[in-house]
């Protein structure tokens, strides 16, 4: 599970129904805010490194494309590229449910997606 809040791994853990809940073992309260992260990481006394960040993201990425389901938000880059990487690994679409928009392949050009109005597909 990659998840900013501590309460949501909490739940899935209590909930899972004897599944396999697997997080990193990660402080992302540094990550939560209303500015970019990487801009964040720029900013000195910010408290972010830059390279933690970076090797949590890898590690979320590994993980994350080994999973045998999809939970996520289609609008984030690095949830579509894990979800990407878990085609990839196994040679078809693995079964997923998305948050807010609907798998489409161009994430760059806005289109009309009935149900959802107009997203970036």
């Amino acid at each position: 599970l990659a998840t900013d809040d501590p309460e949501a791994l909490a739940a899935a853990r209590r909930e899972s129904g004897g599944m396999r809940v697997m997080a990193l073992d990660f402080d992302r309260a540094a990550l939560s805010g209303d500015w970019f992260l990487e801009f964040r990481t720029q900013e000195r006394g910010a408290g972010v490194r830059a390279n933690s960040v970076t090797m949590s993201a890898a590690a979320d990425l590994m993980l994350l494309s080994e999973c045998d389901f999809f939970v996520g938000t289609f609008a984030s880059h690095l949830s579509r590229l894990a979800y990407e990487l878990m085609v990839a690994r196994r040679g078809y679409f693995p079964p997923y449910s998305s948050v807010d928009y609907p798998w489409c392949f161009h994430p760059l050009e806005k289109k009309d997606v009935p149900g959802f109005g107009e997203v970036n597909c």
